[in-house]
């Protein structure tokens, strides 16, 4: 099996950002960073002692190339790239594999988290799935090197995940906007409702089933309970119809 040492990343956010700082502190060597954007393409190279260019063809020799840019911008930017030897991966859940087709080498670094600034300390397990076998040994060994469990799975069950990840997290995340929107709308105290949704959270992170955690009006068929809600949020037209479709999708969860 192959080693990983040098390392060059295109793209300077949230994701670059992640893969930069974690293979950095881990003593992995970044030789490039390569962006469009000349601040945060900077800013970032100097954070983990990388040079920095915005050719995207001129790439020197690495042991991986990283590409880590918006889903509709891979195809684009790795059309124009000769590679004589190394890794080239994408680090997106929804594109699949054959997006990389022109290379010998190709792979998906995909991190199953939302990733936001300062994120490289955190424990994240990463999906892979590579053009050559051995390069799945040789990628799932530099992520555990960081820390980080690695699991081999396809482009059809990644999309999967991908799916499953935007309801945990995305909608996930928009229900909390939600509460604190309605907390200010009706002058509530949001923090007397933290240990509410920390205590939600955990109980499924412990491991107790979803299914049989759900309480509520919408739950219990309280119609009335329901009606008064909606009352409530009559002049609030976007939280109604929020509060209207999850109660529906529930009791089609519960209908006996």
């Amino acid at each position: 099996m192959s080693q990983i040492r040098h390392i060059t990343i295109i793209g300077s956010g949230l994701a670059a950002q992640y893969f930069a700082e974690l293979f950095h502190s881990h003593t992995f060597i970044i030789d490039q960073i390569i962006s469009r954007n000349p601040e945060r393409g900077k800013a970032l190279a100097d954070s983990v002692k990388a040079s920095w260019s915005d050719d995207f063809t001129q790439i020197c020799y690495a042991d991986l190339v990283l590409v880590c840019v918006k889903d509709d911008a891979i195809a684009e930017v790795v059309k124009d790239l000769s590679l004589d030897e190394g890794i080239i991966a994408h680090c997106s859940g929804a594109v699949p594999l054959s997006v990389l087709s022109q290379f010998e080498r190709s792979a998906v670094v995909y991190p199953l988290q939302t990733l936001i600034e300062k994120a490289s300390g955190t424990t994240v397990p990463v999906l892979l799935e590579t053009s050559l076998m051995q390069d799945l040994g040789t990628l799932k060994h530099l992520m555990e090197q960081c820390g980080n469990p690695a699991y081999a799975v396809d482009s059809e069950k990644r999309k999967h995940y991908h799916l499953a990840a935007v309801f945990a997290n995305n909608f996930g995340n928009t229900l909390m906007q939600a509460t604190h929107t309605l907390s200010q709308n009706f002058e509530l105290d949001f923090d007397l409702l933290k240990p509410l949704i920390s205590h939600t959270l955990q109980n499924v992170v412990n491991g107790k089933n979803p299914v049989l955690l759900q309480t509520g009006p919408a739950r219990r068929k309280d119609t009335k309970t329901m009606s008064s809600h909606k009352q409530m949020l009559v002049d609030h037209a976007d939280l109604k119809k929020l509060y209207e479709a999850m109660s529906e999708y529930i009791a089609t969860q519960y209908k006996k």
